[in-house]
């Protein structure tokens, strides 16, 4: 989920504590906000600070002129051979590619992990919305190569690189395998129970030392707002690392919503949105706000939300049937694409 995302969930959350919402209430504190910062700082961590302390041992620099796919692979298939044979842990950096003014070169990986075999293409121009520009391109090259090292590829996600700031990959040598993760800077201690803790002991410290009356209330709803991130994060692809040090992998995520979807975004954050009114309705009563508060918010704060991902659900699966119609006998390079 974005940012936005987990700051509202985590400040609807934090509008659970009676006390905090009756303060905000009749003197404009504003002790709530702490459940919101909890929420958006495991990510804050990543993007801002985590991510540039990643060291790569081999980079990918897509190449205009020739645009091969058998290059990408065999970047991979380097950083793959280095971690087997080595046994450590290696990692690669795959650059984005800006041809224009607004224009970038789109190319991507998938791993067949039964196969053992990866893929590779150089595809379309786009634009920073992702875009093909212009609509009308040459078909994408595309090649494929079978690795005589066992690999796993965690994600089940294909790898499409574009725009801005392309991923990196870690390979990591197991008994039999290398295991390969995407993003291995993402998701990890940042988004644990032990740093949640960490930081709620440090901000309830400081709190204290300051005479905050609501001290310890509010080191509780950053603790819950810091692991609300990692819960909403769970319902991806990538998953989360929830109990680092103790544990290196990522628990898998349930496949339900990803991150960049608009829908599961503004679902969540209508979500609390209604969860907010919920509780201000129920702790500051007022003769404004007749309905019943848990009517309304089983209507306006569950119901609708749910109608409009059933809904969006329905349209992706239509359009998609729709589209397999149509290209049936037409063969394309990756799902995602």
């Amino acid at each position: 989920m974005k940012g936005i995302t987990h700051f509202t969930f985590g400040f609807a959350l934090s509008t659970f504590f009676p006390e905090l919402v009756k303060s905000a209430a009749a003197k404009g504190t504003l002790d709530l906000v702490w459940g919101g910062v909890g929420g958006y700082l495991p990510d804050f961590l990543d993007f801002k600070i985590y991510k540039f302390l990643e060291k790569w041992d081999f980079e990918y620099e897509p190449d205009e002129k020739s645009k091969n796919p058998s290059t990408i692979i065999e970047v991979i298939e380097k950083g793959i051979r280095k971690a087997w044979e080595e046994k450590k842990e290696v990692r690669a950096k795959l650059h984005t590619l800006l041809i224009g003014p607004d224009l970038w070169r789109r190319y991507g990986l998938s791993f067949d992990n039964k196969e053992n075999k990866i893929k590779a293409f150089y595809g379309p121009s786009v634009n920073t919305s992702q875009m093909p520009v212009p609509p009308e391109q040459e078909p994408p090259k595309e090649t494929e190569k079978k690795i005589d090292i066992p690999f796993e590829y965690e994600y089940e996600k294909d790898i499409i690189v574009d725009i801005f700031s392309g991923p990196s990959l870690a390979f990591i040598p197991e008994d039999d395998k290398v295991r390969i993760v995407f993003i291995p800077w993402h998701r990890e201690w940042t988004h644990g129970l032990l740093p949640a803790l960490f930081f709620s002991l440090i901000l309830g410290g400081l709190l204290y030392l300051i005479k905050s009356p609501f001290y310890l209330q509010n080191a509780i709803i950053f603790f819950i707002g810091f692991i609300s991130h990692g819960l909403l994060d769970q319902l991806g692809f990538m998953g989360v690392n929830f109990f680092w040090p103790f544990t290196k992998k990522r628990i898998k995520g349930l496949g339900l919503a990803e991150s960049i979807n608009p829908v599961s975004n503004f679902a969540v954050i209508w979500f609390s949105v209604y969860l907010i009114i919920f509780n201000i309705a129920r702790f500051t009563p007022s003769k404004a706000f007749n309905i019943n508060p848990y009517i309304f918010f089983l209507i306006s704060g569950i119901f609708i939300p749910g109608v409009i991902l059933l809904l969006s659900k329905l349209y992706k699966e239509t359009k998609g049937i729709l589209y397999e119609e149509i290209n049936e006998e037409e063969e394309e390079p990756f799902k995602n694409f």
